[in-house]
């Protein structure tokens, strides 16, 4: 068998195995390039291999490859970059990537195990966590070389660093399970539009989650992965904002006709105004900045000061709640002061447990809980029975939760764990 026909039986088994991959692979020419670094390379249009990394591999590790550079073009890994250090980034994004279809139930080519400290972070993440060891040493400190993650023997493929066998018995490095080279040319590209390719991915991605899930083969990993791409998280002050005003609008009853126009023969119907219940909880822990906490209820005076009709519950809560504000939108109401002094009362500074808030609202009208925290707890939350929008700081972590609309502060995405 040679090696393009063993390309193609992969690609031909992962629609089996893995029908979400083997759809979007589908979109991918395939094209050999012997001068690749790895396995293979995509630039979002071809699925390029080498063929002497391939013919060392055997079929289902063949497959995790080609996963691999799909999943890479579908999370828009190449147009993420923005200013980062492209060999720390290219690192972090492989990692992100090889947790992703471990927990896909791929087998990820290399015999060492994935660091955990990754496990179900952001390539944004991951890249914060590797300049940090780089901080600490583990990264060469010079211009030149800076962003290489060399002397501390970690790769890029989620371990150690691994080598493969290949029939020719030269040992090749296969800890990077594709070569990036085609990223740069692609962003590099001024013809390239980025979001129009994303817009087309979407749609891609969209079709084969249908086809994944009428298959009974959707892997729980890349639901949410799946989810963010198809409902992006977006700016996350615009998110709070169409909420309030959505819930916070108008109506008008037809049976009780509006009197002031009654007494000239209009029969109109009169305003009947929603009242929004809600609720803005905030994690006054340790691993909370002081600033993140400013920024925030900055930002909520405006939200609350642009709905007309409102009942809000503020509370600060810790391991336990400190501190609970409750107050109706009425005329004259000072929202300006309502905040401050709900700042001056906020205490707190130790562990963290968001069930505090939850027990105290539980029997509550509630309709949403906006919740400021930085998503560091490990508490079990049964979902409530009301909408709940967690605000996640820049540093912060979404791995723990299990509900509810996710936004991150100054408008990052939130890539779900990829």
């Amino acid at each position: 068998m040679d090696v393009k026909e063993k390309m193609e039986r992969a690609r031909i088994q992962l629609l089996l195995d893995h029908p979400f991959f083997g759809y979007l692979g589908s979109y991918l020419e395939m094209d050999e390039e012997e001068d690749l670094e790895g396995p293979i390379g995509t630039d979002h249009k071809k699925l390029y291999f080498n063929p002497d990394y391939i013919k060392g591999l055997e079929g289902s590790k063949v497959e995790a490859c080609i996963a691999h550079g799909i999943l890479h073009t579908v999370l828009g890994h190449q147009w993420r970059r923005g200013g980062r250090l492209k060999e720390t980034w290219d690192c972090a994004t492989d990692l992100a990537t090889n947790w992703t279809l471990t927990r896909s139930g791929f087998n990820i080519p290399g015999e060492s195990e994935l660091d955990t400290d990754y496990e179900d972070k952001s390539a944004e993440e991951i890249y914060s966590i590797l300049r940090l060891e780089g901080e600490n040493g583990q990264e060469t400190s010079s211009e030149e070389d800076s962003g290489k993650i060399i002397e501390s023997g970690e790769g890029t493929g989620g371990g150690k660093m691994d080598k493969l066998e290949i029939e020719d018995e030269e040992l090749i490095d296969i800890n990077s399970m594709d070569d990036h080279s085609s990223w740069t040319e692609a962003s590099d590209d001024t013809d390239i539009d980025p979001e129009q390719i994303s817009e087309e991915w979407k749609r891609r991605v969209a079709e084969s989650s249908t086809f994944a899930r009428e298959e009974g083969n959707m892997p729980k990993a890349l639901e949410r992965i799946v989810e963010e791409i198809l409902e992006p998280t977006l700016d996350w002050r615009r998110i709070l904002r169409r909420y309030i005003l959505q819930h916070a609008r108008e109506d008008y009853d037809w049976m009780r006709p509006d009197r002031r126009l009654l007494q000239y023969g209009v029969y109109y119907p009169s305003p009947n105004t929603e009242m929004l219940d809600i609720a803005i909880g905030v994690d006054t822990s340790g691993s909370i900045k002081d600033e993140d906490i400013e920024d925030f209820l900055s930002e909520m005076k405006g939200i609350l000061e642009s709905a007309d009709t409102y009942r809000a519950r503020l509370l600060a809560c810790d391991a336990e709640l400190h501190s609970e504000i409750t107050v109706s939108r009425e005329e004259g109401l000072d929202v300006k002061s309502l905040i401050e002094d709900f700042s001056e009362s906020l205490k707190g500074r130790g562990g963290t447990k968001y069930s505090p808030v939850f027990e105290a609202l539980e029997d509550d009208r509630i309709q949403v809980l906006i919740y400021l925290t930085d998503g560091r707890c490990r508490e079990e939350i049964d979902r409530p029975n009301f909408d709940v929008i967690w605000a996640i700081t820049q540093e912060g972590t979404t791995e723990h939760l299990d509900f509810g609309k996710v936004v991150r502060l100054e408008g990052e995405k939130v890539w779900g764990g990829a």
